[in-house]
């Protein structure tokens, strides 16, 4: 996986491991389902977050409707649910981010 990417990573239950091995950057982990209207309206901002981030996190994305361990793993009960993981350490969680400035703010915090 580039370091660089600029595109949003599809996670599922059997690549998960295979991609957090892969990187040493943060992963910034979305549970969303297509049928969610706070979902489609979070993934043009998803997206801006991929390519502002690129080379300081991974964003990835993990469709709850064809991944069943992932979201129970982590215990997403509502979604959009967003996790910023290293090294599989969680740390931090955000539900349904109002916008893009305050989501590149919660990451931004978390890093550092």
């Amino acid at each position: 996986m580039s370091e660089q990417s600029t595109k949003v990573v599809a996670v599922n239950d059997e690549n998960f491991t295979a991609i957090m091995n892969n990187t040493d950057l943060p992963l910034l982990l979305e549970f969303w389902a297509p049928w969610c209207h706070h979902c489609q309206m979070l993934s043009p901002v998803i997206d801006q977050v991929a390519v502002e981030l690129a080379g300081k996190v991974v964003v990835a994305q993990v469709n709850c409707d064809l991944s069943e361990r992932l979201p129970e793993k982590f215990n997403v009960e509502v979604i959009p649910t967003l996790f910023l993981i290293r090294a599989e350490e969680v740390l931090g969680t955000i539900v349904n981010p109002k916008d893009k400035a305050s989501l590149l703010s919660w990451v931004g915090e978390l890093i550092g």
